[in-house]
């Protein structure tokens, strides 16, 4: 069944369900009855309930869960009292329980998990002790366990982990020491192994990778020379049965933003190709991973930005075809 949200012209934009027909094509409920919308948004599959956020129009947006039909469509929890709203979002499936970012009016926002009800509903840690909150954000699964950013207030933003429990929510590494934040982003799940970006306010901006220790959380590679910044970006990693790479965006300080990979080593971090020769970037965005190898949007120079193919190899990267014939972009 899919479930989605749309705005029928009579009960605003609402949560509702297929199966793939028109007949079973239904508004599953009008959350804030009349023409009003509740807006749902971050549909997430936990074990087969739906978890979304919605606003009733008495408690703001906060969580919902629902089982397809009218009768079990129904608010989790008021999580900041009132018609204010808690911020909620970031939700993440792991096993039965919802994890989620979400600021309940008193600890500011941070660390969330669900059981699906009220009471099951709590606050994981409080990171960021008192109103500010830690702004836990980036929310990813890896082998069981969830990586996050946040701000504890003393060592800035950077990488966090936890088992859903308070003992069990901890700083896996202050990247760049003190309060200063290393720039985590892009949190990404390859093999059981996270990758990210993030700066040790030594080499730049570069790649990096974790098991969730102190010792396995290391840059990959210094992609560009020196204290430059490489910017990776837009990561998808590629698993197949023969190879498994991370395919992102980086610039060496030679090529320009070019598509590179990895396999989370340093001699396996490597250019793929240089699309736009020189220093000019074909800026590769969109990067979508499919059986066939990693499908992007790309500018050779020539056909200005059209769609690109690579299998990970300088050969098996190429023009799927001029779209918009010339330098125009196909967009």
């Amino acid at each position: 069944m899919l479930y989605f949200s749309a705005d029928d012209g009579r009960h605003g934009r609402e949560l509702w369900r297929s199966d793939g027909t028109a007949r079973g094509t239904v508004l599953v409920r009008d959350v804030w009855t009349g023409i009003d919308s509740a807006n749902p948004r971050f549909l997430t599959d936990v074990a087969g309930r739906l978890f979304f956020n919605a606003d009733n129009g008495l408690s703001g947006a906060e969580l919902w869960k629902s089982d397809g039909t009218r009768e079990g469509t129904e608010l989790v929890r008021d999580i900041f009292t009132g018609n204010a709203g808690s911020s909620l979002g970031e939700l993440t499936a792991i096993d039965e329980l919802l994890y989620f970012s979400a600021d309940d009016g008193i600890n500011g926002q941070e660390l969330w998990r669900s059981d699906g009800t009220a009471r099951g509903t709590v606050l994981v840690y409080d990171i960021f002790p008192g109103p500010n909150g830690s702004a836990a954000s980036q929310l990813t699964e890896v082998a069981g366990t969830l990586f996050l950013v946040a701000d504890d207030g003393l060592t800035g933003a950077e990488l966090w982990k936890s088992d859903g429990t308070a003992t069990g929510t901890e700083l896996v590494r202050d990247i760049l020491p003190g309060r200063i934040s290393s720039g985590v982003w892009y949190l990404t799940d390859m093999e059981d192994m996270l990758f990210f970006a993030a700066s040790d306010g030594i080499n730049g901006y570069e790649l990096w990778r974790s098991n969730g220790s102190v010792a396995g959380t290391l840059m990959v590679s210094n992609i560009a020379a020196a204290d430059a910044w490489a910017f990776p970006s837009f990561f998808s990693p590629w698993l197949t049965s023969s190879r498994n790479m991370l395919f992102f965006v980086a610039e060496d300080g030679l090529t320009g933003r070019e598509l590179w990979r990895s396999d989370g080593t340093e001699a396996g971090t490597m250019l793929v190709q240089d699309i736009f020769s020189g220093g000019s970037a074909s800026s590769p965005g969109e990067l979508i991973a499919a059986d066939e190898g990693l499908f992007f949007a790309a500018d050779n120079g020539t056909t200005g930005i059209e769609l690109w193919h690579s299998d990970g190899t300088a050969e098996g990267t190429v023009l799927v075809r001029d779209i918009n014939t010339g330098v125009a972009a196909a967009d």
